[in-house]
């Protein structure tokens, strides 16, 4: 085996795809690409589905809210908010 100082080695195309974001398969087979992306369709098209059954926030109506509680207006219990959301999350 020749050693020589060639500016090419076997470890450019793996430099040159760093930070691409490929997985190794999806660099060693343009159809391993589509199957992954495919993929990641089948798991984020439920999930975008359900957001969009979402309502839009109010954005000006959070921020009237926002300025009711500066100016105390509206009261705040932490606590009690702290305890419905354990409620919810655990179903007691």
């Amino acid at each position: 085996m020749r050693i020589n100082n060639s500016t090419y080695s076997d470890n450019t195309a793996v430099t040159q795809t760093m930070g691409t974001g490929l997985t190794e398969a999806a660099l060693i087979s343009p159809l391993a690409t589509i199957k992954e992306a495919s993929m990641q369709s089948a798991i984020l098209s439920p999930a975008a589905a359900e957001l969009d059954k979402l309502p839009e926030v109010d954005l000006g109506r959070v921020a009237e809210i926002k300025a009711a509680l500066s100016r105390g207006e509206i009261n705040f219990n932490a606590s009690k908010l702290a305890t419905l959301i354990e409620r919810y999350h655990t179903g007691r």
